[in-house]
């Protein structure tokens, strides 16, 4: 920056911090003056940020095949949505177990984070800027919890139960039903399935919601709620299926396995010749029936009327985030606060798992389950419906940031407890 025009020590320094530019940030690693009639802010670069600085310029050149210009950002493969490196940077610091405090502060003054070996990097008022927010953090959080808490405290709190009582109900889900997995298929170890009765399909269904909940742990452990959402649509639909294949005999052996009954029946074929999935032929008789079944036929099945508005409120919401919809982009790029709501993704790792109960005890239901393991997997929903309300009224009870799916999945747990 060849046109840079250093203050003079006497002018007040543009920090804020009341003192004179010599006795406040000159003495840092700070610069202050004027370039092209603007004033201009300059930090000495660490060793680490000249290293930071060359990979990115290394990165460029590989993607591009082409070297940056000279006011070019290279820096340009961080996300600029959802705050997400700051927030990504907060995650991180408290998987390290840095003191909450300090990773408040950094959040809130944007990314100030003292240390002994960059103290002169921040101007004087940052550092009271950012001693302020660690003091705000501590008086707010510490002690018993008020009532009312504070928002502070009450994220703080909800967020912390939240995770240790999900953890809980994954693992409990995940173990009860593995359980049933080895129960029924009778194997120790099972290398080659086969679909052919109800049983398998129960089976099938299980093992399903395993593989979907492992999935939603990861993605809540990267704070990415839309993708929760987008998996938990399938919990659900599995849910529906079960209902169907309980409450109509034979609706499997007539409605799901002629999809794997290559002995009987094959799929149709389009004037193109590719396969259409959406109609089952009898093979012997030539016989065609519909090769899906649709969501407002499974409708029917559902036992509550809860079930319904769950489907209108919550199934129709997560269609937004598996289809390319143009109403779930304002959530995509939406902002979060961490320390002004719980974390999104809690909330929704949350509420597919109060639908992974609902799809257990649907389970356990079907007349082909042994009578051990019904009654057994009955006690375990009860249990963690118990969990999972306390849960929805805590998230529930911040009035600022309502959701809809929650009042009504207290009243379905009500209304399954009955």
């Amino acid at each position: 920056m060849q046109d840079f025009q250093e203050l003079r020590d006497d002018e007040m320094c543009p920090c804020g911090s009341g003192k004179t530019y010599g006795e406040c940030c000159r003495k840092k690693r700070i610069r202050y003056g004027i370039s092209d009639g603007s004033l201009v802010r300059l930090i000495e670069m660490t060793d680490e940020a000249e290293e930071a600085l060359e990979q990115a310029k290394s990165l460029f050149q590989e993607y591009y095949g082409r070297d940056p210009e000279q006011d070019e950002y290279v820096f340009g493969f961080l996300p600029v949505y959802n705050d997400r490196f700051r927030i990504d940077m907060v995650r991180a610091m408290q998987k390290m177990k840095l003191p909450e405090d300090r990773i408040y502060a950094y959040y809130k003054t944007d990314g100030i984070l003292p240390s002994s070996e960059n103290m002169n990097q921040y101007s004087d008022k940052d550092l009271e800027e950012f001693k302020a927010r660690c003091r705000e953090y501590r008086e707010a959080t510490e002690g018993e919890l008020q009532n009312p808490a504070s928002i502070l405290q009450y994220v703080k709190y909800a967020n912390e139960y939240l995770e240790d009582r999900l953890r809980y109900v994954t693992e409990a889900l995940t173990a009860c039903l593995n359980n049933f997995i080895r129960r029924h298929s009778k194997e120790l170890k099972i290398c080659e399935f086969e679909m052919k009765t109800e049983l398998d399909y129960c089976m099938f269904s299980a093992l399903k919601t395993i593989k979907t909940l492992e999935s939603i742990n990861t993605l809540r452990e990267d704070n990415l709620p839309e993708c929760i959402y987008a998996l938990g649509r399938g919990i659900f639909e599995n849910y529906m299926f079960l209902c169907a294949v309980n409450q109509e005999e034979g609706f499997f052996q007539k409605k799901l396995f002629p999809r794997v009954d290559e002995e009987n029946y094959r799929f149709g074929v389009r004037q193109d010749g590719s396969v259409n999935y959406r109609q089952i032929i009898h093979k012997k008789t030539g016989k065609k029936q519909a090769g899906e079944v649709k969501n407002s036929e499974l409708l029917e099945y559902l036992p509550y009327s809860e079930d319904r508005e769950i489907f209108q409120v919550f199934y129709s919401k997560a269609c937004q985030y598996v289809h390319v919809d143009v109403l779930s982009a304002k959530s995509y790029f939406a902002v979060v606060d961490p320390y002004d709501e719980v974390n999104p993704a809690l909330v929704a790792e949350l509420i597919i798992s109060v639908i992974a109960v609902m799809l257990l005890d649907q389970l356990r239901k079907n007349s082909s389950v042994e009578d051990q393991f019904r009654e057994d997997a009955g006690y375990l929903c009860g249990k963690l419906n118990e969990i999972l309300k306390i849960c929805l009224e805590m998230v529930e009870s911040d009035p600022e940031h309502q959701n809809a799916v929650l009042e009504l999945l207290v009243r379905r747990i009500e209304a399954g407890g009955e």
